[in-house]
């Protein structure tokens, strides 16, 4: 990867901050059900798009917030492109 992420540097807006799956009680460790161990980082810096298969992901992606704002990559209306993308890989 080009740019050398770092924990102490992420995004404002990262996309697991508004994921019901993102361990909340303790935010600092940043971990979530998906990666109990700790989210990679390509996914907390926001480069890639964690509502689509990510290594490791044990079929568990983002899911927004009721109520909170979406993934910084797309809007709730345009996850049947998602889903067809992610059909065709």
């Amino acid at each position: 990867m080009e740019k050398d992420l770092k924990r102490q540097e992420l995004p404002w807006d990262y996309q697991c901050r508004f994921c019901v799956h993102f361990d909340k009680e303790n935010p600092h460790k940043l971990r979530c059900d998906a990666f109990p161990d700790g989210i990679p980082l390509e996914i907390a810096h926001n480069v890639v798009d964690h509502r689509l298969a990510f290594p490791g992901d044990n079929g568990i992606r983002y899911v927004s917030i009721p109520g909170k704002r979406k993934s910084p990559f797309i809007e709730d209306e345009e996850m049947s492109e998602v889903r067809q993308i992610e059909q065709n890989r």
